[in-house]
């Protein structure tokens, strides 16, 4: 793979001037690049020096104010809602258990009965003489 100008200047747009920061696929090519080309050097040195003045800049703080208005902005959560909703989940998986049990036994009794349907209806004339 290469890397063209072009294609350099995006990576270190994006990811800065230390080549560990650069996509993997691409490194070798990059520094291969940089080690053969005069306009990638000075690329890559105009891109440290603005990762050194980005570095030395102070973390931004937040006034107060600020602070203040973020969190009066941001959505309330809705705890009757919530409650409600892991009681909803919590009785719907009950009524699904009960369901299920009831309708299980219905199934079991209608299948017995259908067995039971099936033997009296299937005997012949001899095994009823023979069983009385």
């Amino acid at each position: 793979m290469t890397v063209g100008l072009e294609r350099f200047e995006q990576i270190i747009e994006a990811y800065g001037a230390n080549p560990r920061h650069w996509p993997e696929q691409e490194r070798a090519a990059a520094e291969h690049l940089v080690a053969h080309s005069e306009a990638a050097r000075a690329m890559l040195a105009s891109a440290a020096e603005l990762d050194a003045w980005l570095d030395a800049a102070p973390d931004p703080v937040p006034s107060d104010l600020l602070a203040h208005r973020v969190l009066k902005a941001a959505p309330r959560p809705n705890r009757t809602f919530g409650w409600a909703s892991g009681a909803g989940w919590a009785a719907a998986a009950a009524a699904g258990l009960v369901l299920g049990l009831s309708w299980g036994q219905q199934v079991q009794l209608t299948n017995q009965a259908y067995d039971a349907l099936d033997q009296a209806t299937t005997w012949s004339v001899d095994e009823a003489e023979y069983f009385g």
